[in-house]
């Protein structure tokens, strides 16, 4: 799967049980999230980091911190 906005939103695909959302405080944070409400597998997420972003630091359960060049984009294995 390919994010390329980040805008709130909700994916649903019934073909897989997933449904993933994605919140965001924009502009007041910079802050975006995405959280699988349902669904599981192996799921390959790809991220666009813009480039007006200089660097995107990227947290998750189970990698706690990473920083990512701008202009870039970079995977999540699930």
């Amino acid at each position: 799967m390919y994010v390329n906005l980040y805008l709130a939103s909700t994916l649903r695909r019934p073909e897989r049980g997933l449904v993933i959302e994605q919140t965001s405080a924009y502009p007041a944070q910079g802050v975006r999230t995405l959280t699988f409400r349902e669904g599981g597998g192996a799921l390959d997420l790809r991220l666009r980091v813009p480039s007006w972003a200089m660097t995107a630091g990227l947290f998750t359960t189970a990698e706690r911190d990473r920083v990512v060049a701008a202009a870039t984009a970079t995977d999540l294995p699930r």
